[in-house]
C-alpha cells in the first residue's frame, strides 16, 4: 500500500471498494472472531499508520459506514 499510488480514483471510488471488500467478508467476520479481531482490524490500524491524510480519510469513513449502530 505504501507503494501503490491510485491519484486518478477519488476518495469516494476508494470508499466504495473498500466498502464492497467489508460486504463480502461480513459473513466470515460475523462467524469467525479471529478473523475480525486479528486479522481486519490490524489491516486496517496498519492501513492508518502510513500517514496520509486522505488514505486515513478513508479508512475512518469505511469504519463509521460499516460498524456504526446506524
Amino acid at each position: 500500500m505504501n507503494c501503490i499510488e491510485f491519484n486518478d480514483l477519488s476518495s469516494d471510488t476508494k470508499l466504495m471498494v473498500g466498502s464492497i471488500i467489508l460486504e463480502y467478508l461480513s459473513p466470515l467476520l460475523s462467524t469467525d472472531p479471529y478473523l475480525m479481531e486479528e486479522q481486519l482490524v490490524q489491516f486496517l490500524f496498519d492501513l492508518m499508520c502510513i500517514n496520509r491524510p486522505n488514505l486515513q480519510d478513508i479508512i475512518l469513513n469505511l469504519i463509521e459506514i460499516h460498524f456504526s449502530a446506524d
